[in-house]
């Protein structure tokens, strides 16, 4: 049996047995998707050893394949024993934080032409990934393809090739290669009631499209190729009851007759399904996973269902030290593969990919809509136009004009008034070389560059505003959210009777901060651990205090009285709300005093409480640095610190006789643990 081996972060050779052989692993699975998600979970005891020496990203290595640790946490069994879960990572997930790439462009002579231009997925792999630990296996399609990508990864970039091309990713350690995908049937045959625990069905029709318009580059449509019409209809478009529209994006395609042909690739075939069928998918139990890999096509065969099928493993959960468990997800729908590394590669919104790596409009972009507009342009001029060789001025009413248009010169002027001395006064001037205007409106306002030394905007109702360095947005019941770049975004749910913020919640580069009453208190929860005293003097006790020191704790004590105080709610929802936001616990630790006698317990073991109405509720006291007294039961004392307080009342002793309270005569130390949130639905 091949049980995971733990390797320390930084190892290179995996060769070995690493720091540890993890004997004790329960529940262990590797979870994969085409051209996505690659995990492996595990439990392990809370007492187990390989719990010192585990750490976040260091290896695991399972099944021939490395991954990271990406999550350790504790949980409870159901008959009360406690485990620890162990997330992982496949190391592919590496090639997300491995390399920087700025900005990919193409050299020609002298100048960067944005973008890798026709270049085939080999180079495109070998290129992201040079100087990094990552190797380039086989790459079984050549086809060539433009990318376009600005402050990305090689992961991410790997992702815009799949989307180009095709193609299924195999990960294997820090080997990557690209295949076909597209498999035909391998012999492996699941049947039910053989090598088949169990099967589900399911199908999702809502994204079925029969009539299809796609759209290149600028939005071009196929039409000048295909008689006319923008769409295309599908083969299957009279199997359903009416035409289901929609449309696809292939941003990279300039010539319309390669639209048409890569639009037709989206029907169904005998091999896949497109876009005019339903995605089915066919999630199987079995035992038997042998034989089978990511990709392959099988048969599954269940005569009760009437099921006999030759379909594509699109998702594989396999349990290398359980060979008797398993499961497989079969798709043949094109595209119901998840997006690479789903987990950690996020979209790259279509606005960044006409973007550079200084934020402005790529080149290319902008030759490629000048070139649309002068082509109309030249297409206007070899119409019948009038040459003139003079200047005209255009009235809008020649006895008593108010506004004037110019053309002359090669200069374009308009004027709705006129100077005191009698001259018009131009408000807008366009030339060959540049084009003013004291105001511009307009619905969409496309831009390579705006050169200014500040910039205002603001919205018809004055609720949003862009000013300088920041940007604020006000709601309709007066809360603000301002974004700057000197404190972050500020998220402003009050204000105070002189306007400054009162309640908000900053977030910047160290985290979110929550503010009230003016002051910092903590955004979701607050933690308190440490030890207590609590003595017994002849069955009288002194309460111990809980030190809950700092001025988020004293904004905690103010929140719990203003709760108590509320006339508007009642003794019920005021103890709902405090016993919420509230908890804390403690567990004796040490009996002071006769520790020879035998026999002694703990009798008595709590947080001190008080009433409201007939609930109890912890007694949370707000402390001062001028000093705040407290009843500690046999005594008092007081105590000079910002905070908040609680008591704990300990005892421990021995039983009396039937009837007689027990002998209260020995101190208890005992450990606290406090934890208090303020997410309540109280304002």
């Amino acid at each position: 049996m091949n049980y995971p081996i733990l390797y320390k972060k930084g190892t290179s050779d995996f060769g070995n047995f690493g720091k540890a052989i993890i004997k004790n692993a329960k529940n262990l699975f590797i979870h994969q998707v085409i051209n996505g998600e690659y995990t492996l979970e595990f439990d392990v005891s809370s007492s187990d050893d390989i719990l010192k020496q585990a750490e976040y990203d260091d290896f695991i290595k399972a099944a021939g394949q490395l991954f990271r640790i990406r999550s350790i946490s504790s949980a409870h069994n159901d008959d009360g024993s406690s485990y620890v879960h162990i997330i992982c990572y496949h190391v592919w997930y590496d090639a997300c934080d491995c390399k920087y790439i700025p900005h990919a462009f193409t050299k020609s002579g002298s100048a960067e032409i944005d973008g890798w231009i026709n270049v085939t997925p080999r180079w495109v792999l070998e290129t992201v990934f040079s100087g990094t630990p990552f190797s380039v296996g086989d790459v079984e399609i050549a086809t060539p393809t433009d990318i376009f990508a600005t402050k990305a990864n090689p992961a991410e970039i790997v992702n815009m090739l799949i989307e180009n091309v095709g193609g299924e990713l195999l990960r294997d350690n820090y080997t990557v290669h690209l295949k076909q995908g597209g498999q035909q049937y391998n012999g492996k045959h699941i049947v039910y009631g053989k090598n088949l625990k169990s099967i589900e069905k399911s199908m999702d029709d809502s994204a079925i499209i029969t009539r299809l318009y796609p759209l290149g580059q600028d939005d071009m449509d196929i039409s000048s190729v295909n008689g006319g019409v923008p769409y295309i209809d599908s083969p299957l478009a009279n199997t359903y009851g009416y035409v289901k529209c929609g449309y696809r994006d292939f941003t990279n395609i300039t010539d319309p007759q390669k639209l048409l042909d890569e639009a037709k690739k989206l029907w169904s075939t005998d091999t896949y399904d497109g876009i005019d069928k339903p995605k089915i998918k066919y999630a199987l139990q079995t035992p038997d996973l042998k034989n089978v890999a990511l990709g392959d096509t099988v048969r599954v065969t269940d005569k009760e269902l009437g099921i006999d099928i030759l379909t594509k493993v699109s998702e594989i959960t396999a349990y290398p030290l359980e060979s008797h468990r398993g499961s497989i997800i079969l798709s043949n729908h094109r595209g119901f593969s998840a997006d690479l590394s789903e987990k950690i590669v996020s979209n790259i919104a279509s606005f960044d990919k006409i973007l550079d790596s200084n934020g402005n409009i790529m080149s290319q972009y902008i030759d490629n809509v000048r070139e649309k507009i002068q082509s109309q342009v030249q297409d206007a001029t070899t119409k019948r136009l009038t040459v003139h060789n003079f200047g005209d001025i255009w009235l809008d009413n020649l006895e008593n004009p108010t506004k004037a248009m110019m053309i002359s010169d090669g200069v374009f002027a308009v004027a709705n008034s006129k100077k005191s001395n009698g001259d018009w006064n131009w408000r807008t001037i366009g030339t060959a070389d540049e084009f003013l205007a004291d105001k511009i409106s307009a619905n969409w306002l496309d831009a390579g560059y705006i050169n200014t030394d500040k910039i205002t905007v603001r919205s018809s109702d004055g609720k949003a505003l862009l000013s300088g360095n920041s940007f604020k947005i006000t709601a309709s019941d007066g809360s603000e959210a301002i974004m700057s770049s000197a404190e972050g975004f500020k998220y402003i749910y009050s204000r105070d009777q002189y306007g400054n913020p009162y309640d908000y919640v900053v977030f910047d580069h160290k985290g979110q901060k929550r503010y009230w009453h003016g002051h910092r208190i903590p955004s979701t929860y607050q933690f308190a651990k440490g030890t207590t005293y609590s003595a017994a003097y002849s069955n009288s006790i002194q309460y111990g205090i809980i030190r809950l020191e700092g001025p988020e704790w004293k904004e905690i004590a103010k929140v719990y009285n203003k709760i108590l105080a509320d006339s508007a709610l009642s003794n019920l929802e005021k103890s709902a709300l405090i016993n919420t936001m509230i908890k804390a616990s403690v567990s004796p630790a040490v009996i002071h005093g006769n520790i020879d006698d035998k026999g002694a317990v703990v009798f008595e073991n709590r947080i001190i409480s008080k009433k409201v109405g007939n609930y109890d509720i912890p007694y949370l006291y707000e402390m001062s640095e001028s000093g705040t007294t407290l009843d500690l039961g046999y005594t008092t004392g007081t105590y000079k610190y910002e905070g908040a307080a609680l008591l704990y009342c300990g005892a421990a002793g021995f039983s009396r006789g039937y009837g007689q309270a027990p002998n209260l005569c020995y101190d208890v130390e005992a450990t606290y643990d406090v934890a208090v949130t303020l997410d309540i639905d109280y304002e």
